[in-house]
């Protein structure tokens, strides 16, 4: 199965909530999404293939959605991290979880 490419730049001048999403960038083995509000910063990485689909007879490969300030993460199929909606949505869910600790 070939591993995703996704287009991360497309993540740049999103919003989750009420942060913005300043920086997006591939950076190999991961990506790197960076979300500012008021001057703080929040971190996610999405964690290329954590498990090759043939290694388990899944359908999929599955990605790591990581929220780099609480060490926390959801693990989503291809056809979820290749929809920006579904990865905005999962970044949202983890900062509001979270959010009572900010």
């Amino acid at each position: 199965m070939e591993e995703l490419t996704l287009p991360i730049q497309l993540y740049k001048g999103k919003k989750v909530g009420e942060w913005n999403i300043v920086d997006a960038q591939d950076l190999g083995n991961i990506y790197l999404v960076l979300l500012q509000k008021n001057g703080k910063t929040k971190i996610f990485y999405i964690r290329k293939p954590v498990i090759k689909a043939k290694s388990l007879q899944l359908s999929n490969d599955v990605y790591e959605l990581w929220y780099k300030d609480f060490e926390d993460s959801k693990l989503l199929t291809l056809e979820e991290i290749s929809n920006i909606d579904i990865v905005i949505e999962n970044m949202n869910t983890l900062i509001n979880t979270y959010s009572k600790f900010d």
